[in-house]
């Protein structure tokens, strides 16, 4: 019985010495300055009735975001006027590839109008 009771207080020791070697992270290291190169692109495609709850969740995020960008793929529906609503950057792609293929061409035209550092699609 008293076994278990060492093995525990071995444990507890030893978790407790790991863990006290991790710096303990506060909030606001650099990211006031990470900040300002955050870039969020949306690719959309027929996407009227996702993408206002896309951008209503973006618009109340903590940390600040430099941009968001939608880019509307030759939508057919109200994707473009839901964009435009939320005052996102919109980039309208109206030449369409073959289905299921992201031509390089594409991706490059998305990527030259970018502003900040780091892309999250």
């Amino acid at each position: 019985m008293i076994y278990h009771y060492v093995i525990i207080a071995l444990g507890l020791l030893s978790s407790i010495l790991l863990f006290y070697r991790f710096p303990i992270l506060t909030k606001g290291i650099g990211g006031d300055k990470l900040a300002h190169q955050i870039s969020i692109i949306i690719p959309a495609r027929n996407e009227e009735h996702n993408l206002s709850l896309i951008l209503e969740d973006l618009m109340h995020q903590t940390m600040p975001i430099h941009e968001i960008i939608c880019v509307d793929d030759n939508s057919a529906d109200a994707t473009y006027d839901i964009a435009a609503s939320y005052g996102v950057r919109i980039i309208s792609i109206k030449d369409k590839p073959m289905i299921g293929l992201v031509s390089p061409g594409r991706v490059r035209k998305v990527l030259m109008r970018l502003q900040g550092i780091f892309f999250y699609f």
